[in-house]
């Protein structure tokens, strides 16, 4: 027997590390299934780990009136991406807190990461001892 399931989700196509938080009712067998078949519905951030908020199981009548207001959101009847930017001031956009946006960004980020990767390269490119570079208490001749 089915059951019915409200699912809130990161709805896409609103900027990259964007996201319209959007209410889907379904009908699965589990939660589990509901939240897989959330995933997989159109317009939602598939490859987000965090992709599904929250899955609620709801009644028949909740579900019914659910669906219906889907029907009417604008953001499900947009066909093309020109309606669709049209939309996009109305919408409530949020942005995705990840540690990919606060990445350090120092101006010798990639000198280090090269050191820490293949240090014998960085010695002959650089010409310098490897262990004289970038330590605090090395002496600087």
């Amino acid at each position: 027997m089915d059951k019915y399931y409200k699912a809130t989700v990161k709805a896409g196509h609103v900027g990259k590390n964007n996201y319209i938080e959007v209410t889907l009712f379904i009908c699965a067998e589990t939660k589990k299934s509901a939240a897989e078949q959330a995933r997989w519905t159109p317009r939602v951030k598939h490859h987000d780990k965090g992709a599904i908020i929250d899955v609620v199981e709801i009644t028949h009548d909740e579900y019914k009136k659910g669906k219906v207001e889907n029907s009417m959101n604008p953001y499900f009847k947009v066909m093309n991406i020109q309606e669709q930017r049209a939309l996009c001031g109305q919408m409530d956009v949020k942005q995705n807190k990840s540690k990919d946006n606060e990445k350090n960004h120092s101006k010798y980020s990639c000198i280090k990461e090269f050191r820490n990767s293949n240090p014998r390269k960085f010695q002959k490119y650089y010409g310098a001892p490897i262990n004289h570079l970038w330590h605090k208490d090395s002496e600087v001749a």
